[in-house]
């Protein structure tokens, strides 16, 4: 969903509030040195327009990174195709999975993480943005933003069973 994408993966609302808080220290600052409303206005027009660019160019990369991004979970892996300019896929057999968690949003969607055993690895630049964030030293590979998680979430859940990985499922997290 590229809108919970935008939210969520790309920060869109805090980049728009950052900016918003921009133009009002500008506007204070203007008002307290005694610039004319001209000037003010002056001011701050070149920040909202900078803000729009970098709001409406991370939405626009929230929308082709959804669009062109899916996930398919089969009887033996996880298989992630992603990428705008250079499209790449990312396998994750079951047999590497160390746990999966998952993590619901109020709108349906909702993010899956997968931890990888130790000593397989993901390189998080090249999977970025469907590696969980601020995991730099062992990333794990995230399912960004799925719709219906809960019913993602279960299929899941019966792949790994089916493919005799043990899972225990505690609270929202799948643990292989």
């Amino acid at each position: 969903d590229w809108r919970s994408l935008a939210r969520r993966g790309f920060h869109v609302r805090k980049f728009g509030l950052y900016f918003g808080l921009l133009i009002a220290w500008q506007a204070i600052e203007g008002a307290a040195r005694g610039d004319p409303a001209t000037g003010i206005l002056l001011g701050c027009s070149w920040l909202l327009l900078l803000g729009a660019v970098v709001v409406g160019l991370l939405t626009a990369l929230a929308r082709l990174t959804a669009q062109n991004t899916v996930y398919t979970v089969t009887n033996r892996r996880i298989v992630m195709r992603h990428g705008i300019a250079l499209p790449m896929s990312v396998n994750i057999p079951f047999t590497i999975v160390d746990s999966a968690s998952m993590r619901a949003y109020p709108d349906g969607t909702g993010e899956i993480s997968v931890a990888l055993l130790q000593g397989q690895r993901l390189g998080y630049l090249l999977t970025w943005p469907h590696v969980r964030p601020w995991r730099f030293s062992r990333p794990e590979a995230m399912l960004r933003t799925v719709p219906e998680v809960a019913r993602v979430s279960a299929i899941l859940i019966e792949a790994l069973r089916d493919a005799a990985v043990a899972v225990t499922v505690v609270d929202d997290a799948i643990v292989g």
